[in-house]
Formats: structure tokens, C-alpha cells, sequence
């Protein structure tokens, strides 16, 4: 596939890769991603740090009950009701996961997450009324990490955001300053 990065970190004691991604990357946003994550609660800078999601969907509704919940789970909210909106505010936000619709005005959420993984790598859970097996299969085919049909339990989506980014957080913390970055692939 072009425009695939393969990323192996390399520790001096470890003969092996630590951890790899096919995650499509353009060249040297891995190490710009990597310097920037911190885990919620964490202190950056002497300041504490709150994961910030962006919730990208068309119905006010479902954006303010997404956004209450995630608050009171203590993240950091910002919204998107349509598909060029969203991609400008990743770029601008960098957000620690995206929350995404399929059925949007504009932009349908399908090609929001491929021009997503053309430049960014962030975890994105697809959150829709689409619970077709089919939508499901694409979905995660074009690297979504996972996938949430509406109606849907809110405990629920906290969790399995919580788990995604809990998993990006080991990644980074096996990544030592004195480790080497090799990066693979056009």
C-alpha cells in the first residue's frame, strides 16, 4: 500500500522490535506524535494534563451527551457536526482519540478516517447507527480501532476509550530516549 510507514523501535539492550504500527504516517510525524502524548492526569510542564477527544457527529444531541459523559470521566471535549470541520480541528487540536459518525453532511465519516490516516495517527473509535456488518468490516478495514453502533451504553464508550488509549500509552512508555527509531517504507 503506498504511502504505508512501518515504525520499529529498537532499544540498545533488544535485538528485536519493541513495538511496530502500520498505521499510515507520513515521515517524522511518528516521533512529533510520540513527543507530544502524555497520559490524563500526567504532568507536562508542571501543568496537569487532560486527554482531549474530539466527538465528530451531526446530531446535537448525541454531541452534548457524548461530550457531558466524557467530561465527567474527566477529558477534555471538542466537537465537530461535519466532516471538513473535523479534519481541520485534528490538525489543530491533536486530539488523544477520535469519536466519529459515518453518516455526516459533507465528508461522510468513512472518508474522514481515510484522509485522517493519510497524515495523522490518532486512535479513532467509529460511532454510528450504521450496524451493518459490511459498514463494521470497512470501518476497521480503513483503520478505525474500533467500532460503536448507536443506541449505545455511555459507561461503555468511556471504557473502551479508556482501553485504546491505555494500549497508545504503553506503546509510548516502551519507547526510552536512548532508543533508536527505524522507520520503514515510502
Amino acid at each position: 500500500m503506498r504511502g504505508l510507514r512501518h515504525v520499529f523501535f529498537f532499544s540498545k539492550q533488544m535485538k528485536a522490535p519493541a513495538v511496530t504500527s502500520n498505521y499510515p504516517c507520513p515521515q517524522g510525524r511518528e516521533a512529533l506524535y510520540l513527543e507530544g502524548r502524555t497520559s490524563r492526569g500526567k504532568v507536562r510542564g508542571g501543568k496537569s494534563v487532560q486527554e482531549k477527544i474530539l466527538v465528530v457527529d451531526d446530531e446535537p444531541t448525541i454531541l452534548e451527551f457524548v461530550r457531558i459523559n466524557l467530561e465527567k470521566n474527566g477529558f477534555q471535549v471538542i466537537t465537530a457536526s461535519e466532516g471538513t470541520q473535523a479534519l481541520r480541528l485534528a490538525q489543530e487540536e491533536r486530539p488523544s482519540c477520535v469519536l466519529l459518525d459515518v453518516m455526516l453532511p459533507g465528508l461522510d465519516g468513512f472518508e474522514v478516517l481515510r484522509e485522517l490516516r493519510k497524515t495523522l495517527y490518532m486512535p479513532v473509535i467509529m460511532l454510528t447507527a450504521k450496524d451493518d456488518d459490511i459498514d463494521k468490516i470497512l470501518g476497521l478495514e480503513l483503520g478505525a480501532d474500533d467500532y460503536v453502533t448507536k443506541p449505545f451504553n455511555p459507561r461503555e464508550l468511556v471504557a473502551r476509550i479508556k482501553a485504546i488509549l491505555r494500549r497508545v500509552d504503553k506503546t509510548v512508555a516502551n519507547v526510552k530516549t536512548d532508543e533508536e527509531l527505524l522507520t520503514v517504507g515510502e
